[in-house]
């Protein structure tokens, strides 16, 4: 689900002449590498977060925080990109902010002061959070029109004997907050497992409405007692003024034997790591991947001890242009508990799965988020 202080859906996207100016602070930004990459242990997984756009660590978000007394959280965060399309780190990133932030000096302490002198200095330090960056991007804003952004996600789709896919597109706002959502219109389509595109939908979601669209019978049906897999992709935009609300897709994988619901995404870090417990010999381990990419995508799946770190099975392969495949992973004498190691040459989307033999119940979630 969205966060409930998404920000207005015209603030998405600017016209070229504010992107050649990101581009250039861009430059800037990178040449100071005022705040460090940890790679190994990252806060934010999301594209676009951190100054080298491609996720920032626990440590960078704390130096960060330290580095820049003036920023309030939700400042810091918009600065550094950090919880802005999943706000799946936002608890984590508050709570690592509130400890230093504790311990930080203030930027400028108003104690002792009238209410009257207080308020001052409150505003003075508002105007110097307000930095050149953002007084030119306001200044820009004025005089540009608002543009409203499209996000395209993707998830899975299965058709089997016991198992169905639905997707539920839906458009809420808490109304406690008192915002307005945006209506927005979806664009979904539905492809195999080669790529080819089987359906088109067209849906206007209003704010406060919901619809359920079973994809399974997009995909051909399976031959024998299998199934068969391809993917769903779904292009959301804004048609009107409003905010983004809780506007996530989610997809539904349906059994006889029980339900797994879990939210879209746009795409998987490129090399992921994930440990699994396998609870019997019954219990299949699967990953579902898709290709994002308009060329073959080459991918590699390692399964390791977590003891030692040793590789006891591999698995390769590709995926065709927009393709996708589901790939079981062996169950291995005396490694029940294991890490799943991911790793793609190119963009990618994919999910894990626990089912039982049938598929009638079945457990799924996204990777490397």
């Amino acid at each position: 689900m969205s966060s409930p202080f998404s920000v207005d859906v015209a603030l998405c996207h600017r016209v070229t002449l504010r992107i050649l100016f990101k581009l250039i602070l861009f430059v800037i930004m990178a040449m100071r590498q005022t705040i460090v990459h940890d790679e190994y242990e990252l806060l934010c997984y999301c594209d676009g977060a951190g100054p080298d756009g491609i996720g920032i660590g626990r440590e960078a978000w704390l130096n960060a925080v330290r580095e820049h007394p003036q920023l309030d959280f939700y400042q810091l965060c918009s600065q550094l990109q950090v919880g802005q399309r999943c706000t799946a780190c936002l608890l984590d990133a508050e709570a690592l902010f509130d400890q230093v932030a504790r311990s930080r000096p203030a930027a400028r302490s108003s104690g002792g002061m009238s209410q009257a002198a207080a308020a001052t200095v409150k505003a003075e330090q508002k105007n110097e959070a307000l930095s050149w960056r953002a007084r030119l991007y306001s200044t820009i804003d004025r005089f540009l029109p608002n543009l409203p952004a499209t996000h395209v996600l993707c998830v899975p789709v299965f058709r089997g004997r016991d198992i169905r896919t639905v997707l539920t597109l839906s458009n809420c706002y808490p109304a406690l907050i008192g915002k307005q959502s945006a209506p927005y219109r979806y664009g979904v389509k539905t492809l195999d497992a080669s790529g080819n595109i089987l359906c088109r939908r067209n849906v206007q979601i209003e704010a406060g409405k919901s619809e359920d669209i079973d994809l399974t019978d997009d995909l051909d049906e399976p031959k024998d007692e299998g199934y068969s897999t391809g993917s769903c992709w779904i292009a959301m935009k804004p048609t009107a003024r409003g905010s983004s609300g809780s506007t996530r897709p989610h997809f539904k994988l349906v059994g006889s034997g029980g339900i797994s619901a879990v939210h879209a995404q746009s795409k998987s870090p490129t090399h992921g790591r994930q440990m699994l417990i396998r609870g019997g010999p019954q219990e299949h381990h699967l990953i579902h991947m898709v290709n994002l990419d308009d060329k073959v995508n080459s991918y590699a799946v390692r399964i390791r001890s977590p003891e030692a770190g040793a590789i006891r099975e591999e698995i390769f392969g590709d995926l065709p242009p927009r393709g996708a495949t589901l790939v079981e992973l062996p169950a291995l004498a005396g490694c029940e508990t294991y890490l799943a190691e991911t790793q793609s040459q190119g963009s990618w989307r994919y999910h894990y799965m626990i089912a039982d033999s049938g598929f009638t119940r079945m457990s799924a979630d996204h990777g490397g988020a």
